[in-house]
């Protein structure tokens, strides 16, 4: 089952859209995410986190990410999924597009074994 942790380029308030619009999504931000100890940490700390529950990380974070991915597939190390969102399809202070396009995203591909998937969210047309 496709869950969710959004990075601290997201806003909190995008994961409670989330659960008031579809309560049957798990989705956590990482400023309250196991009570907020993964603020400020390295992005492979937290990938290997999330793989714990299983959760897939949620990141506007182009730069950094997809170099961590790349030493961690290198290192036959294992993740539970990368969502991008791109400031060019929705931008950074859009709460509802971003939660609307983690729902979407969470009806189409929820039953989807998310073991090292890469992927983008793309805004309603």
């Amino acid at each position: 089952m496709l869950s969710f942790l959004t990075d601290e380029n997201i806003s909190p308030m995008v994961a409670i859209q989330v659960k008031l619009k579809q309560p049957d999504i798990v989705i956590y931000n990482i400023f309250d995410w196991r009570e907020g100890k993964y603020l400020k940490t390295d992005d492979r700390i937290i990938l290997e986190a999330a793989l714990e529950e299983n959760l897939t990380l949620v990141t506007y974070d182009q730069n950094s990410i997809p170099e961590r991915l790349s030493q961690m597939a290198a290192d036959n190390q294992q993740h539970s999924g990368v969502l991008f969102i791109d400031k060019k399809s929705i931008a950074q202070h859009d709460i509802g597009g971003q939660a609307g396009a983690i729902i979407r995203y969470w009806q189409k591909m929820n039953s989807l074994d998310w073991m090292n998937v890469v992927n983008y969210l793309h805004p309603a047309l």
